[in-house]
């Protein structure tokens, strides 16, 4: 759905990067109003855990930057962080183990409960929106770019629909989605981070989603024998299928 540049805010001289929009969503009147909107909303997060927003805006044209084509272009200014994604660190050591778990599990958490406290949902928790920077900084990324694409519209939302992996059943079943659907996808993440992979698998979209619908997430000691059972417990309240049943917020 974008592209991000590194770029230099040459007003403050620091180094940012430069969300740009795809053209296609840029062009649909009603993403933007939404995106302007959700930007306002997640610079409201003021945490160490989340990905700093500081600008956000539209150009009439892309044409002759080399960003966007000749249609508007939509572009959001962040906080570089130096390094690389949760998903980078699971390719390269596969599980990581409690401690580790924990460690980085803690700051997600710690980043998505001030934004629940603010009463906004990340609704796209997944490894690749988890950014680690070289000094083992651990924030979260991209809140309110999935609420407004997939507000937007059927036309882009279903380009939208993220990683399915981690999708809770009532995102699957009706589209809705609050704190207790990050909360859903964070023991999915923290169930990856201690066995290595996500729990459903499939050939084909469709078939994960059907699996977070009717299916129990298993407890994660199951392949990897080292976790205890209080963390097993803590996976499954998190991914009960009953929103009800699962912790109210990060």
């Amino acid at each position: 759905m974008s592209t991000v540049y590194q770029g230099t805010d040459t007003r403050l001289d620091r180094p940012v990067a430069i969300k740009v929009m795809d053209p296609r969503l840029a062009a649909d009147p009603s993403f933007r109003a939404r995106f302007e909107r959700e930007a306002r909303s997640a610079a409201r997060i003021d945490h160490p855990a989340v990905v700093d927003v500081y600008d956000q805006g539209e150009s009439p044209t892309g044409a002759g930057t080399g960003l966007g084509g000749d249609g508007p272009l939509l572009f959001l200014v962040m906080e570089l962080v130096e390094g690389g994604t949760l998903r980078d660190v699971l390719r390269a050591r596969g599980a990581l183990g409690v401690p580790a778990a924990f460690a980085v599990l803690e700051q997600v958490l710690a980043g998505l409960s001030e934004a629940h406290r603010l009463g906004l949902v990340h609704r796209d928790v997944k490894p690749e929106n988890v950014l680690i920077s070289r000094t083992g900084e651990v924030k979260v990324a991209d809140f309110g770019l999935v609420t407004a694409s997939a507000q937007a519209g059927a036309s882009t939302a279903g380009m939208i629909m993220g990683t399915v992996a981690y999708l809770s059943p009532e995102q699957v079943a009706t589209g809705d989605a609050d704190a207790r659907s990050d909360v859903y996808a964070a023991g999915i993440v923290l169930y990856e981070l201690l066995t290595g992979a996500p729990p459903y698998t499939g050939d084909t979209a469709l078939s994960v989603a059907y699996r977070h619908v009717n299916s129990d997430v298993p407890p994660p000691s199951q392949i990897a024998g080292e976790v205890p059972p209080e963390l097993d417990e803590l996976v499954l309240r998190a991914t009960r299928r009953d929103p009800a049943a699962r912790p109210a917020d990060a």
